[in-house]
C-alpha cells in the first residue's frame, strides 16, 4: 500500500465468504463522521461473491485496500495479516458482519486523544437484535489503577469479549503478531495481556452491533482448538496459563479470586462442548439406525 501521508486509524476487516453481510459492514464504515482512515480488506480465498462486492467497493472509495490471499490462510493468520498491514496511530479490528454507529471512530478517537492512560476505547457493544449488557459482552471500563483488579474483572462472567474490537493503540499490538493463537480464547488473551499495559473505556454513547453467525458463536469453535484430551475439562487451558502469568504479581485474594473465576469459566466451557458433542453423537446414532432401517 502506498499513501502520501500515515492515516490516525486503520481498520482490519478479514473475511470469507461474506457476501451476505460484507457490504452492510464496509458501508458503515465508509459512512463514519471522522474520516481519517484506511480500511485493509483481506478475502481469506472466499469461494462467493465477496470478491467482487468488495473490488467494486474499492474501485468506489479510495480509503479500502483489498487483498485476496491464494489460498486460504486461517482465520488467525487473516487476522495477523490486517494488523501488519497497518501504519497507523490507531488500529481496529472490524468482522464482516459487524456495523457500527456513525459516530464510532469520532467517539473513541476523541477518547483515546485526550487519555493516554488508556489503551483502548469502545462504545456499547450489543448483538442484532438485542440491547447492550457490559458483563454479557464483555467491553466494560477496566480502569482500576491496580492491573491485578483489571484483569479479575474481564473475568467476571462468560462473555462475548465485544473489547476485541475496541480501537486500540496500533504501537502496542505489535507484540501480538509473534504470539501463538490457535487456542480457545485468544482474542481474550490479548486483551488480558494489553492490560497489562493500559486501561480500556466503555464509552457511553454510540454503538456496535455484532453479527450472530461469527465463529465464536458456534459450538463447533470447541472441537477445532481440542488438541488434546486435557482440553475436553479444561478447554481454556492456554487461556488460563497466561491469566495467571498475566497476574503473577498479584496479592493472594487477587490470585485465588482470579483461580475461582477461570475454574469457574472452564467447567462451563467444559459442560457445553461435552454436551454438544453428546447431541451430536445421539444424532448421529439416529441418523445411522435410519440409514439401516431404509435399507433393510
Amino acid at each position: 500500500m502506498s499513501k502520501d501521508r500515515k492515516n490516525r486509524v486503520a481498520i482490519g476487516m478479514p473475511v470469507f465468504n461474506g457476501e451476505k453481510t460484507v457490504a452492510a459492514a464496509i458501508e458503515s464504515l465508509l459512512q463514519q463522521s471522522f474520516s481519517d482512515f484506511q480500511l485493509i480488506v483481506s478475502d481469506n480465498a472466499s469461494t462467493d461473491a465477496t470478491s467482487e462486492i468488495c473490488n467494486e467497493l474499492a474501485r468506489e472509495d479510495s480509503r479500502i485496500f483489498y487483498f485476496r490471499q491464494a489460498i486460504n490462510i486461517g482465520a488467525e493468520a487473516n487476522f495477523d495479516f490486517v494488523l501488519q498491514a497497518a501504519d497507523s496511530e490507531y488500529f481496529m479490528w472490524a468482522a464482516a458482519d459487524d456495523v457500527r454507529s456513525r459516530d464510532f471512530l469520532a467517539l473513541c478517537v476523541s477518547y483515546l486523544d485526550s487519555n493516554s492512560g488508556y489503551i483502548g476505547s469502545t462504545c456499547p457493544t450489543r448483538f442484532e437484535g438485542m440491547e447492550p449488557d457490559p458483563i454479557r459482552m464483555g467491553d466494560r471500563t477496566l480502569c482500576d489503577d491496580d492491573v491485578n483488579e483489571n484483569i479479575i474483572a474481564f473475568f467476571e462472567d462468560w462473555h462475548a469479549n465485544g473489547r476485541f474490537y475496541s480501537l486500540f493503540r496500533r504501537k502496542e499490538l505489535g507484540f501480538w503478531l509473534h504470539q501463538p493463537k490457535h487456542f480457545l480464547g485468544a482474542d481474550w488473551a490479548l486483551i488480558v495481556q494489553l492490560l497489562k499495559i493500559g486501561k480500556f473505556c466503555r464509552l457511553d454513547y454510540g454503538h456496535v452491533e455484532l453479527g450472530r453467525h461469527g465463529a465464536s458463536n458456534q459450538l463447533k469453535i470447541f472441537s477445532r482448538y481440542r488438541t488434546g484430551f486435557v482440553h475436553w475439562f479444561v478447554p481454556f487451558l492456554d487461556l488460563s496459563r497466561i491469566a495467571m502469568k498475566s497476574a503473577q504479581a498479584a496479592n493472594r485474594r487477587q490470585k485465588l479470586l482470579l483461580m475461582w473465576r477461570l475454574c469457574r469459566l472452564n467447567f462451563r466451557a467444559a459442560r457445553k462442548q461435552i454436551l454438544h458433542e453428546t447431541r451430536l453423537k445421539f444424532s448421529e446414532i439416529q441418523r445411522s439406525i435410519k440409514t439401516r432401517m431404509r435399507h433393510a
